[in-house]
């Protein structure tokens, strides 16, 4: 029982981050997309730009929906797994 209490006590003094996000419906989504593909992600892979790490999507692309017509799509995007830290 000691232990539970102790516990408890230690949760609730932790500070809490809280955060906001912001809900958009599929027709908001759309209309403010500059691409909207169908494709599968051939590649993935961390990399370190400007001392973050970044992850590198390559995505063979099977149609395009909107925007350019292209065959590959690459995205780097925020977090990773790179030597041993994961953000």
């Amino acid at each position: 029982m000691a232990i539970v209490l102790i516990f408890c006590i230690a949760l609730l003094s932790t500070p809490l981050a809280a955060t906001t996000v912001q809900r958009f419906s599929l027709a908001g989504l759309t209309a403010n997309a500059e691409r909207i593909v169908v494709g599968t992600c051939s590649e993935s892979e961390p990399r370190l730009i400007h001392g973050q790490i970044y992850t590198r999507y390559l995505f063979k692309i099977e149609t395009s929906i909107k925007g350019p017509d292209t065959d590959q799509l690459e995205l780097h995007l925020p977090g990773g797994h790179l030597q041993g830290v994961f953000t």
